[in-house]
């Protein structure tokens, strides 16, 4: 086992369980619709931010493999700095997606997604802000993308995105921002299609 190989363990179990909390959530609102009597509300909204979350951690742990060609050799000794850059981004997802899916779905009482969403909206968002933050420096860190880069400007984009969710809760802010964001999410796509 090489010096990566050991250090990605943590950030890949912490993306795991993000997988787990969100597959388990999906799977609560498939059973309670199916075999309840009991209201649950979907939203649209709160929908795409849970896409946008699953296909964030899918990323990082695909993008993870590039650790094997960055000049990184297996023996290359890793800082706790960077073990730390590299290992923040996996705990503020792993909180999104805590944050996205309510525990609390077995209550006899109806539930309503976009009341879950907004009251939550500051806390998740400011948590994607801080995760396109630090992917930025992740990618100017670990792949030595320039500033100006796409991958770069796209992180930088995804935090000029969610901060004004943020700030403001109105539904109309927030249906069109969450859409930019998806289709940043989806625009990073091309970068990360072969390994």
């Amino acid at each position: 086992m090489d010096i990566f190989e050991h250090l990605s363990l943590i950030p890949f179990l912490i993306l795991g369980m993000g997988i787990v909390r969100l597959l388990e959530g999906m799977g609560k609102i498939i059973h309670i619709q199916n075999h309840n009597s009991k209201i649950i509300k979907l939203y649209w909204v709160h929908g795409v931010l849970v896409s946008i979350v699953c296909i964030s951690i899918v990323l990082f742990w695909w993008n993870s493999f590039d650790f094997n060609t960055t000049g990184r050799t297996p023996k290359d000794a890793w800082h706790i700095v960077e073990y730390t850059l590299y290992l923040l981004p996996c705990l503020v997802l792993y909180l999104l997606t805590e944050l996205s899916v309510p525990r609390d779905l077995n209550a006899l009482e109806a539930f309503d997604f976009r009341d879950y969403y907004y009251a939550n909206h500051r806390e998740i968002y400011l948590l994607c802000t801080v995760h396109a933050l630090l992917l930025t420096m992740h990618s100017y860190v670990f792949f030595n993308h320039p500033l100006g880069s796409l991958p770069t400007l796209l992180h930088i984009s995804v935090a000029a995105v969610t901060l004004p969710m943020v700030i403001w809760g109105n539904r109309w802010i927030h249906g069109l921002l969450v859409l930019a964001y998806f289709a940043l999410a989806l625009a990073t796509f091309p970068t990360y299609l072969t390994l």
